[in-house]
């Protein structure tokens, strides 16, 4: 681990990209053996350092897999994800709160307007990227009655009214989701909120 914490000081980029991927691994594999003071704060400390501006996505995303749990990393994600100007920096901050609180109304907002943009006219006729099924993955954890409701209201509009118009991909992902939904909410709730009218 402390041969992977100095290569994050390289000049080279791409090496400590590498570095800092595989200190997320030995995160999420050996958690004990990176959560220490030390290795969580030199990570969070390149968020400041100029040379780590662009891939600030991938600092995030390392934090989410081996500091969440610590109460300063959490403060962080979620001023990350409030403030950050970079969509992929606020959308792995998402991810990473959503693991450890599962019903945190921002991430929720964000990851359920985040994957509602790919069929916004700009990402029309595009492929569905890795990112979606992340968040499909994070929008799965949540098991709050109202966040529920909301995710159904939002989502069924793709698989009721637009199902001809959008990626067959993206109308499984919706149904998988509306489907978990459906798990977590008693019937009478659920078709109340299917019958409801659609807010475009």
């Amino acid at each position: 681990m402390g041969a992977f914490l100095e290569l994050l000081d390289s000049e080279d980029e791409d090496i400590r990209i590498d570095a800092l991927r595989n200190l997320g691994d030995i995160g999420q594999n050996m958690p004990e053996a990176i959560c220490s003071y030390k290795a969580v704060s030199k990570i969070v400390a390149l968020l400041e350092d100029d040379k780590w501006y662009y891939p600030r996505y991938e600092i995030t995303a390392c934090l989410g897999k081996i500091g969440i749990s610590k109460p300063f990393v959490h403060n962080i994600l979620t001023k990350l994800l409030e403030e950050d100007e970079d969509e992929q920096t606020q959308l792995q901050a998402a991810i990473a709160i959503k693991k450890f609180e599962n019903n945190n109304l921002k991430a929720t907002n964000f990851l359920l307007n985040f994957i509602c943009s790919y069929q916004d006219d700009k990402y029309k006729n595009q492929d569905i990227p890795w990112e979606v099924q992340d968040v499909a993955n994070s929008l799965r954890l949540t098991d709050q009655i109202t966040l529920l409701s909301k995710i159904v209201s939002v989502l069924k509009k793709y698989v009721i009214y637009q199902k001809a118009e959008i990626d067959a991909e993206f109308y499984d992902i919706c149904i998988d989701i509306i489907r978990h939904c459906a798990k977590k909410l008693t019937f009478i709730d659920f078709c109340k909120i299917w019958e409801e009218e659609v807010v475009y």
